[in-house]
């Protein structure tokens, strides 16, 4: 069973170890055959003799000593093994593409997915969950399938290419992400839009703590969802509603060793013999290549997650049969058996030729602030009050109170946008006007113990911070574009529906955008989305993982015979990406006074009965 205190020795070891060795908590290997020894692993590119290594970069050797036991330490070398001796029934999906690529009506977990601002990729719908905080419906994949951009904005650089989830378009209207499944094509058919991209986990690329790649969808009422169906995975034969595992089962799985079942967009159903899933590490520590940071590849570091391998022999792992996953299988869910009853366990997101990456999904509910689905009735989310706030400067915050409701960030504004950009109930804007004198949002002041030549501090529409005085105790107007930071305390200001253009002191610019990205080089896996084209039929040996930051190009493998991990341990979890570049779309705003700072975007909904 992986502890905390196991957590903390893998993150110790890698943040101590070279950037390119991942390292993880499973089961020690000796001459080819699995133990029941618990190991720390250490997953290096290529396994070279001592005497070659420098002496900062030798791994321990060494036994580490617990509260209840102790572990013992395995050095696994990935990217060698060049085996395809499994069962060729579990690799059709290279000839024949799998069902789960076509459009399907109602939804269901593990079926083809794209987005407004990824056409040209794909990724795998993973399940239907429950909004927490609006009980409404959702469904749940990767960020990496449906966002071109998903790190904090503080962590980009203000001279380099700025991206949100919507697009401002013509007469300042807004062009929201929507979801479109099937996502194989890259101009979708209206038929095909199922809900809009309404939250997603903000990536930090580095200095910070990364578990979860997920993103959620809002979907809309029949024919996408049908209540009886559509808590189903595509194929799988379990058929009542999917449970989350607790963080006990999950911290478990290398002891119960339940069988792993998943359906993704390109690999279809794997489900038992002859085509096994199991839990291979937990814990695992590495770097993910081919996130889009800025338009840039970016390996981004993620911490706590689960590593699994499907077995030639079940369930004896020494030896493993390559793609658990493909490219394009990103997003898809990971559901374990726990004794007939079949429950989620993780997210799957990344992987290599003969591992799978996935995010515990006690993390994914945590962050994404989601529940598991238990089948019956819910409401769906309202795309009409789909709204939008921006917050002058970049930052690192993932949501953002305002008005009472909560909005999470979805990405960065240019200079030149509208300051302004609440949208209507229609879900359009409304642009702000070009005034002489700066626009900006009437706030009152409702009372509080707040006196005479007391300061107000708050934010004009050019990013600009200004100090006003507050003559007399009493209901007042002040510019602001989000709730006012007073000096003082008790007193609360509430945007009133006017806008007024009023002479404004001289502005002192207080905004100072974050500079420049620092990516971080770890071992590195890949996002496993993939361009729109099917895999063709041709067969190439030794064939690469191509992805980007979620996606790779489907090429499609041939198979040969598997030895053991005696001779080539295990396999790498490095790809190579060579994505088919989604067209950027530049929103074309209408330019305001000149901007001093960039902007952070965030967005909220609320729910409806359908």
């Amino acid at each position: 069973m992986i502890t905390d205190e196991i957590k903390k020795i893998i993150e110790e070891l890698f943040n101590a170890t070279p950037s390119d060795v991942g390292v993880g908590y499973g089961t020690k290997i000796k001459n080819g055959e699995m133990t029941n020894e618990e190991s720390i692993i250490f997953f290096v590119p290529k396994k070279i003799p001592l005497h070659l290594i420098p002496e900062n970069e030798l791994l321990p050797d060494v036994e580490f000593t617990l509260s209840d036991r102790v572990l013992k330490t395995d050095v696994i070398e990935v990217g060698i093994i060049k085996t395809f001796a499994c069962d060729p029934s579990c690799y059709t999906w290279t000839s024949t593409p799998p069902t789960n690529r076509l459009q399907h009506r109602p939804i269901q977990g593990g079926i083809s997915l794209t987005s407004q601002t990824k056409l040209g990729f794909v990724g795998t719908l993973g399940f239907i969950a429950v909004d927490v905080a609006t009980q409404a419906l959702v469904g749940v994949t990767n960020n990496h399938v449906v966002i071109r951009d998903a790190s904090y904005t503080s962590q980009r650089n203000p001279s380099g290419l700025i991206q949100n989830e919507y697009d401002i378009i013509s007469g300042g209207a807004v062009q929201p992400d929507s979801a479109f499944q099937n996502g194989e094509s890259s101009s979708p058919a209206p038929a095909a839009m199922i809900g809009q991209v309404v939250r997603y986990v903000p990536i930090s690329v580095s200095g910070g703590v990364n578990k979860v790649d997920g993103a959620l969808i809002s979907v809309e009422c029949n024919p996408v969802i049908d209540i009886a169906e559509s808590f189903k995975q595509f194929g799988l034969t379990y058929n009542s509603p999917y449970v989350f595992a607790t963080t006990t089962e999950i911290n478990n799985l290398l002891t119960t060793n339940p069988m792993l079942f998943s359906s993704g967009r390109t690999t279809g159903v794997k489900q038992g013999i002859p085509c096994p899933l199991r839990t291979f590490t937990l814990g695992f520590a590495g770097g993910v290549s081919g996130y889009n940071i800025q338009g840039t590849s970016t390996t981004i570091p993620f911490t706590d997650i689960i590593m699994f391998v499907r077995p030639e022999n079940d369930p004896n792992l020494a030896t493993v049969c390559n793609y658990p996953i493909f490219a394009g299988d990103s997003g898809s869910a990971l559901v374990a058996d726990f004794s007939g009853t079949s429950k989620i366990v993780g997210l799957v997101f990344a992987g290599s030729e003969y591992y799978g990456f996935a995010c515990r999904i006690d993390h994914v509910a945590s962050e994404l602030g989601i529940q598991s689905w238990d089948g019956t009735t819910k409401p769906y989310v309202d795309s009409t009050t789909i709204s939008y706030i921006t917050v002058p400067g970049f930052n690192s915050v993932k949501t953002q109170v305002s008005g009472g409701d909560t909005y999470w960030q979805v990405g960065a504004y240019n200079l030149t946008v509208p300051c302004d950009i609440s949208p209507t109930p229609t879900g359009t804007l409304t642009p702000t006007p070009t005034p002489t004198t700066p626009c900006c949002k009437t706030w009152a002041y409702y009372g509080g113990p707040f006196g005479t030549g007391s300061t107000i501090s708050y934010v004009s529409c050019e990013g600009v911070t200004i100090l006003l005085p507050v003559p007399t105790f009493q209901t007042g107007t002040i510019c602001a574009i989000s709730a006012s930071v007073i000096s003082g305390s008790g007193s609360v200001y509430t945007e009133d529906s006017s806008c007024d253009c009023i002479p404004i002191p001289t502005p002192t610019p207080t905004v100072t955008p974050t500079p420049g990205l620092s990516p971080t080089a770890t071992p590195t896996v890949t996002p496993s989305e993939t361009p729109r084209p099917t895999p063709t039929t041709t067969q190439t040996p030794t064939p690469t993982i191509t992805t980007t930051p979620g996606l790779s190009p489907s090429t499609t493998p041939t198979k040969t015979p598997t030895p053991t991990v005696t001779k080539t341990k295990t396999p790498t979890p490095t790809v190579t990406k060579t994505p088919t570049p989604t067209p950027t779309k530049t929103p074309t705003p209408t330019p305001v006074n000149a901007a001093i700072g960039p902007f952070t975007s965030f967005v909220t909904f609320e729910s409806y009965t359908c």
